[in-house]
């Protein structure tokens, strides 16, 4: 799905990571190495980079702007293994069961200032509204991810919150690697229709991986779309009423994605239809 252009700088933005958090020989920055080098999709890497070269950003630029989603990113997933007290991340143990968690938190706050000196790297001209829609976006990935916590605690979640704390964990940070090379290439005006796309594209991901996690989720009490629509009583139906709630979102993600000027959002539309594929019917049409 990525073009050729955008694989050859994937280099790039892991030697840029790798710069940012290695400046000292701190345990904070060895944990947050260890974290980057298990692994992973690279996915808001590689959706900034599509977008970037589909609205012409140099190299320098585009590097820079992935390098700085990704590093949110993982700095995200860092605090909710904490959170979450999951003990293993891509395989291995996870970064507070190796280093501890205060260590853990240290290593994703260093992911987090290495992502704002990375976007100092563009050396743009936009540069205050490069900072000022990263400080919105993770601002809201940290509301959503205590709406979560909350959620835990309670008997009953409504399909409104479960709506809200899906997309407000997901959604800023896929729609910000888009969201920051439009800002660049002088096309803030698209950056609403990027909104829109990632919030779909976050809800029907989340409702995805429900419908294939419900045994595990009920089992372990967490939040789960199908018993949300059900309580007690969740059957069959609420199974194919939550796959049709995924199958409408994932298709406006890829609707809203296509509209982004110059292909800008053709990874992330990709992405949709790729989802949309495996939660369809045989036979029925994407």
């Amino acid at each position: 799905m990525q073009d050729k252009t955008s694989e050859t700088l994937l280099p790039g933005v892991e030697r840029l990571m790798s710069e940012l958090t290695t400046f000292s020989n701190g345990e904070a920055s060895r944990a947050a190495s260890d974290h980057l080098e298990s692994g992973g999709k690279r996915v808001r890497a590689r959706l900034a980079l599509n977008a970037s070269t589909s609205l012409g950003l140099s190299p320098i630029k585009s590097i820079a702007i992935a390098a700085a989603c990704e590093l949110i990113h993982n700095a995200s997933l860092i605090h909710d293994d904490i959170h979450d007290k999951s003990e293993t991340r891509r395989g291995k143990a996870a970064t507070w069961a190796r280093f501890g968690s205060g260590t853990a938190i240290c290593a994703g706050d260093l992911l987090i200032s290495a992502a704002y000196a990375a976007i100092a790297r563009t050396q743009s001209a936009s540069m205050p509204q490069l900072l000022t829609q990263t400080h919105r976006r993770v601002a809201e990935v940290i509301s959503g991810q205590c709406e979560d916590l909350l959620a835990q605690s309670t008997d009953s979640l409504s399909l409104d919150l479960y709506e809200t704390i899906a997309k407000s964990k997901s959604a800023p940070l896929l729609a910000l690697p888009v969201e920051l090379a439009l800002i660049e290439a002088g096309h803030q005006q698209a950056s609403e229709q990027v909104g829109y796309a990632a919030d779909a594209f976050a809800l029907a991901y989340q409702i995805a991986d429900d419908i294939e996690d419900i045994s595990n989720d009920i089992i372990q009490g967490q939040p789960n779309i199908i018993s949300v629509l059900g309580g007690q009583n969740a059957s069959s139906s609420q199974g194919e009423q939550a796959r049709q709630i995924a199958v409408e979102n994932y298709r406006l993600a890829a609707h809203f994605a296509n509209q982004l000027p110059r292909g800008s959002g053709s990874l992330l539309s990709a992405y949709a239809r790729k989802g949309l594929a495996t939660i369809l019917p045989v036979g029925e049409a994407a």
